[in-house]
């Protein structure tokens, strides 16, 4: 079994080398280092990580050049074959009949920077009362793919799939929309159903419309506190007088 696991970790850390296409060892030692990281609370001090064998610089230089001269497209094109290579790792499920994936968003507060490219207000709860629930920087889209339980004792964890940040000029539920899209269509869950599930944001009827595009997808999410639901009146009357039309014949046979 540790051999087994040992092995696919190898392979899938090969993978993942060969997909950077610049600076691939700083880059493979930045991932080493976050995936080992317990107590570093800045860069600073991930950087003194003993799997990090590189100064602080080569963090700013790995992630600087992560989409070398790339424009929106080609940002995008590179996102799509990163979730390919992580959709290739999703566990493939033994009782369940279906792909399970998760979607949020998550706020980046960055308050303190008024320098920052595209920074606006964003959704951010707030714990004291009477505070409104928002904070100023970024906004990103969490697509995750959520494993089956091997027992009923087995600790949750997800495996992230697809994150983008959302513009300023965008809404996360349409970012969403696009991440559930782009891994649905990948080859390893093109064998099952994918179910969706969302938060009551992605009740939305926007979002819901372009889900229902997708053949192999069903979306699952909680509605509103204050949604109201509205029963058709002419299905009901016409319930109530056939049941009244069955009485009438009851009785008039007794």
């Amino acid at each position: 079994m540790i051999v087994q696991t040992k092995g696919k970790l190898k392979l899938f850390r090969e993978r993942v080398y060969q997909f950077f296409n610049h600076r691939r060892d700083a880059s493979i030692e930045l991932i080493d280092a976050l995936s080992s990281n317990t107590a570093a609370k800045s860069v600073v001090e991930l950087s003194l990580n003993p799997l990090h064998r590189r100064n602080y610089c080569s963090i700013t230089r790995a992630l600087g050049e992560f989409y070398p001269g790339l424009n929106l497209q080609g940002r995008q094109k590179q996102n799509h074959h990163l979730t390919e290579l992580l959709t290739k790792s999703c566990i493939p499920s033994q009782k369940r009949t279906y792909h399970l994936i998760g979607l949020d968003c998550t706020p980046n507060p960055r308050v303190f920077s008024p320098t920052l490219k595209d920074r606006s207000f964003v959704y951010s709860p707030n714990s004291i009362a009477g505070n409104k629930p928002i904070s100023i920087g970024h906004e990103y889209s969490l697509a995750v793919y959520m494993p089956e339980k091997s027992s009923k004792d087995a600790p949750p964890w997800v495996i992230p799939l697809s994150c983008e940040r959302v513009a300023s000029n965008q809404k996360s539920i349409m970012v969403g929309v696009e991440q559930i899209k782009n891994c649905i269509s990948q080859p390893s869950l093109q064998n099952k159903l994918c179910l969706s599930v969302g938060d009551c944001a992605y009740s939305n009827p926007a979002f819901i419309s372009e889900a229902n595009k997708n053949q192999h997808q069903v979306h699952v999410t909680r509605a509103r506190n204050n949604r109201i639901f509205y029963l058709s009146p002419e299905k009901k009357k016409k319930a109530q007088k056939k049941e009244a039309d069955q009485n009438v014949t009851v009785k008039s046979l007794n």
